[in-house]
């Protein structure tokens, strides 16, 4: 049977009609707390919150047009997705966006309202997914959705309705679509077509709401230090993904904990930010430490944590669920903590915060020493006896284990080079400088410290070398040449950076046997921000990856993060401009870059020449950083090469490209704390 919809309603009309369904919600201001857009090709995102409502709408143009709601409360969203148009569509900007709270038997919704309009004759919905984000991005990359979290339609009058209870039947999701301005919808079974009035455009009033409990935001006023840099944007978004129960580490895919995300970005601002906010952080990282110490990497919160329970023979909640697959995290905590203990003041408030308690009413001390003692326990082998099999290794059958999460991300490996040859003596360095301070005597119950800095001095001296890589200057040239074929891009400024003496540089990763994977990587950063390594071992590490692209990792619109140039055929397969942690752009790595140049030359003790090099560095880096100004809040870009001329490309949008990047991300925003450095010592 077919049944026709007829969008008869006139704007003013509708707005009644949508009011008497959805309760618009009272703000204290005539303004939102935050409301702001970014675009990235082809995809529009605006961010809106005040009072209980955060959303952040997603809209998708071009041949395949969608549209997501999504919600920092219970990292959980709405959305629609329409079937491949012939042409391309193009979304036109949301008006008279509002916030909404609308009562249900499951207790208030809370979302935005809109007006939404494409220019396209015929769209016909492929799939509404409503609940938690993860079943969202599960669709996303897979097309498929949990049975049990189907969302049939429904209808009133002229309006189309997807709404459901959550499994645990506490609050719920829902979208009313109501058509307009002479847009028709057909109903045939379960299918939606929406069909263009007069003007050629389809046009409907979107009501889009989540039941899931919103998080309680710290004020855009309260975060930043005076100095911080007077960037709204970051601002925002920094803003938007930040509150008192956690920091939320992207939008719209992550829009909950992650603990790398957490330390890495507390560590990146924390010179301009406010205690409370850094506090905050470390503090939620230590709520979710496991029993044995590891810090959790992701959690499953929501309606997914409700289908984890399920699916391990639990009854319908949502206990959160903790994935603590990855290693490099276990390592990142007593550095943050020893950075924050090194601030003004630092020492009295790390040692007044260890004294809070968690949920479950252990101190943050206590709670902080099985951290340390995990990484002393892991640490251990490697110092006694330094050979490669004594590494930290990802788990046994996992894909993923540090920042590069994939496992093309490591090249297949199973030592990654930052874990080891920085992060295990770093942590080991800050359990010392943390013991020494007198912050951990109240809760050690005994553990040994002693060996903290010896076992540290063991791993500065032995892990890098492992991941040493060199290669002729004949084969070098060689492999340049190839891979800038393959790449269509000039391998000329490359080949004049070639010396005779050949080319040296640190690994990705170490096979299971040891063997170095030779990909170039980025990763040097993580010792030049967190340790002052022996000016030998600076040089070294940063020659290679500073030179241009395809030798280095240095192009026009920025720092790539892996370059496979002398890596075999098998490898650069899987580290093209389209894998996540291939040849593209992450605006955190050369963040930390850059604050590791800048801690690096505050140093004393490095010989002219180097300092020297390391200023031509930090002037080709700012450069290359200054190009990419206009997308750096994003969570990666890519690049094309055209007219002879490198383009940053937004990734997700483009052939080849495997996942999609985040608009708001929240390491993106470091720069509100790495500055230029002229510009710093301006606003000083």
């Amino acid at each position: 049977m077919v049944t026709r919809f007829l969008g008869k309603l006139s704007i003013g009309a509708m707005f009644l009609a949508a009011a008497c369904a959805a309760e618009p919600y009272n703000p204290t201001s005539s303004a939102p707390e935050l409301h702001f857009s970014v675009t990235e090709g082809n995809i529009y995102n605006e961010f809106y919150r005040d009072g209980p409502v955060a959303a952040h709408t997603v809209l998708t143009s071009g041949t395949k047009p969608r549209l997501i709601v999504a919600y920092p409360a219970g990292n959980s969203g709405v959305s629609l997705w329409f079937r491949e148009a012939g042409a391309a569509v193009k979304w036109a900007k949301p008006q008279a966006m509002k916030p909404v709270t609308e009562s249900s038997e499951t207790g208030p919704l809370h979302g935005v309202e809109m007006m939404l309009s494409l220019h396209a004759s015929e769209l016909t919905l492929e799939k509404a997914v409503l609940g938690n984000i993860r079943t969202i991005r599960t669709y996303l990359h897979e097309r498929t959705v949990d049975p049990r979290v189907a969302t049939p339609l429904t209808r009133d009058g002229d309006s189309l309705i997807w709404q459901r209870r959550r499994l645990d039947g506490k609050g719920g999701y829902k979208i009313r679509l109501d058509p307009m301005g002479g847009t028709t919808a057909i109903v045939d079974g379960g299918a939606v077509t929406l069909k263009a009035g007069m003007d050629d455009r389809i046009s409907f009033h979107l009501t889009a709401l989540s039941g899931d409990e919103p998080l309680t935001p710290i004020g855009k006023d309260e975060m930043l230090r005076p100095r911080a840099a007077k960037d709204e944007l970051s601002r925002n978004i920094l803003a938007f993904l930040s509150y008192k129960e956690k920091l939320l580490a992207g939008s719209w895919r992550f829009n909950t904990y992650f603990g790398r995300d957490t330390l890495l970005t507390t560590a990146l601002l924390m010179p301009v930010l406010e205690d409370q906010v850094t506090e905050a952080a470390l503090g939620s990282v230590m709520q979710r430490l496991a029993p044995s110490g590891e810090v959790a990497h992701e959690e499953d919160i929501g309606e997914f944590a409700v289908l984890r329970q399920l699916d391990g023979g639990g009854n319908a909640e949502a206990k959160p669920v903790y994935d603590y697959a990855m290693v490099d995290e276990d390592y990142m905590l007593a550095p943050v903590l020893a950075q924050y203990a090194r601030s003004q003041g630092g020492v009295t408030k790390v040692k007044l915060l260890l004294t809070q308690k968690t949920s479950a009413g252990e101190t943050y001390g206590a709670a902080l020493m099985r951290n340390i003692a995990l990484v002393i326990a892991s640490a251990t082998p490697f110092a006694e006896a330094p050979t490669a099999s004594n590494l930290i290794a990802i788990e046994d059958g996992m894909r993923v284990g540090e920042w590069r999460d994939s496992q093309e991300g490591l090249g297949n490996g199973r030592y990654a080079y930052n874990v080891n040859a920085v992060l295990v003596p770093a942590a080991l360095e800050a359990i010392a400088t943390l013991d020494a301070a007198g912050v951990l005597t109240p809760f050690t119950g005994g553990t040994d410290l002693s060996k903290a800095k010896a076992y540290a001095d063991t791993w500065v001296a032995e892990a890098p070398k492992l991941f040493d890589v060199s290669i002729s200057a004949d084969i070098a040239r060689k492999e340049i040449n190839a891979y800038a074929d393959t790449q269509g891009v000039p391998a000329a400024d490359a080949l004049e950076f070639v010396h005779e003496a050949g080319v040296t540089f640190p690994a990705l990763s170490l096979d299971a046997d040891g063997r170095p994977i030779p990909v170039l990587q980025s990763d040097p950063g993580f010792m030049l921000f967190l340790r002052d390594p022996a000016p030998e071992v600076l040089e070294r590490s940063l020659e290679e990856i500073m030179h241009p692209f395809p030798a280095g990792l240095m192009t026009p619109v920025g720092m790539v993060v892996a370059n496979p140039v002398y890596a075999d055929d098998a490898l650069e397969a899987i580290f093209t401009k389209g894998h996540y942690h291939g040849p593209v752009v992450w605006p955190w790595q050369q963040a930390m870059m850059a604050a590791g140049l800048k801690r690096q030359l505050e140093r004393e003790d490095l010989p002219v020449n180097l300092r020297e090099k390391l200023k031509a560095y930090q002037k080709e880096l700012w450069k290359v950083i200054g190009a990419g100004h206009d997308v750096k809040t994003a969570e990666l870009w890519s690049w094309e090469f055209r007219d002879g001329a490198y383009h940053a490309a937004a990734y997700g949008q483009g052939k080849g490209h495997l996942t999609e990047s985040n608009a708001a991300q929240l390491w993106s925003t470091v720069y509100l704390a790495v500055q230029h450095q002229t510009a710093a010592q301006k606003e000083d």
